[in-house]
């Protein structure tokens, strides 16, 4: 009775070695030849838009494409670089504005990947004139033939510069913001020099 019980453990035992043999062998064959997938990169599409690592070029003069933005209520033009965008900013009057009879706009490059606070001109008609925060710098500027009052500063990190021309119908504010040396300074500073009064 003993030797019957020694030999059937020692019968499992073989089985269960001749189980595991066998499931090692299809592990490792079926590894073999049905590796699992590597992971590939994604493939992105270039649409034609800068990338993280590629250097946003900006114009540095103005150039016979660029636009030209005439606001009709208050006697001003300017010109901007083709691509660019202009949107009306909220203000109490800005649901009854057009474009061309906007209060206060916003002009940015519309392309470029980056929040266009980071690089953004805005326009804005004011009744009475501002006082620059405290430690900005004032001096006197010529903006294509008309006087201005320039001040200059920092705000959340953006240089600002801030534009105040006399207007008949108020004063006509023009503030540009961007990264300390972002090449779009150059481009704001070519777009001042096409403003033009129109009345």
């Amino acid at each position: 009775m003993r030797g019957r019980n020694i030999s059937l453990i020692a019968l499992a035992i073989a089985a269960l070695a001749i189980f595991l043999a066998i499931g090692l062998f299809i592990f490792t064959t079926t590894r073999k030849t049905d590796p699992s997938p590597t992971p590939q990169p994604l493939q992105i599409q270039n649409q034609g838009l800068p990338t993280d690592n590629t250097e946003i070029t900006y114009p540095t003069e103005v150039g016979p494409d660029w636009e030209v933005y005439a606001n009709t209520k208050y006697g001003y033009s300017i010109k901007y670089p083709p691509n660019w965008a202009t949107i009306i900013n909220v203000t109490p009057t800005s649901s009854q504005e057009t474009l061309d009879n906007a209060t206060s706009l916003d002009i940015f490059d519309s392309a470029a990947q980056k929040s266009y606070p980071d690089g953004v001109m805005t326009i804005s008609i004011l009744d009475v004139v501002p006082n620059p925060p405290s430690g900005w710098s004032q001096t006197e500027a010529n903006i294509n033939g008309s006087t201005a009052r320039k001040f200059v500063g920092e705000d959340q990190g953006l240089h600002m510069e801030t534009y105040l021309i006399p207007q008949n119908q108020g004063v006509l504010q023009i503030e540009v913001r961007f990264a300390p040396g972002d090449q779009i300074q150059e481009t704001f500073a070519a777009m001042l020099q096409t403003f033009q009064p129109t009345k």
